[in-house]
């Protein structure tokens, strides 16, 4: 992309709104989805909230020690929401929102589909 249409695009309010919404709405989700599993009793809501760092969780559960693993997964959980927002931003200042919003919905709930068929252990 040229430098000069990516600031031009950067200076657009369309471009920050859903990114600073998405910034509001990370560690809201984080602490919703902490405060929910009450000591690994439910992982409803991080399985709903966070598909990606769940999914990454389950599939490398067996190659990294449990620090680093919860270290990765808190670490993709922090950057999914805010990556929706960078991702719709670029979208809605090119008038693309709505198309790229249903994009990322879709793709996000076959990820949580997914989540509830293989991760059944926690």
């Amino acid at each position: 992309m040229n430098q000069v249409v990516l600031l031009r695009v950067m200076k657009s309010l369309k471009f920050w709104e859903p990114i600073v919404i998405s910034l509001i709405a990370t560690p809201i989700c984080l602490f919703i989805s902490v405060v929910s599993t009450g000591g690994g009793h439910s992982f409803v809501l991080p399985k709903t909230l966070f598909p990606y760092a769940m999914l990454s969780a389950f599939f490398f559960r067996s190659v990294a020690n449990s620090g680093v693993l919860i270290v990765l997964t808190v670490l993709l959980a922090g950057i999914e929401i805010p990556f929706y927002g960078v991702v719709l931003g670029a979208a809605s200042a090119k008038n693309k929102f709505l198309l790229v919003a249903a994009i990322i919905l879709v793709t996000h709930v076959l990820a949580v589909i997914a989540c509830f068929l293989f991760i059944n252990d926690f």
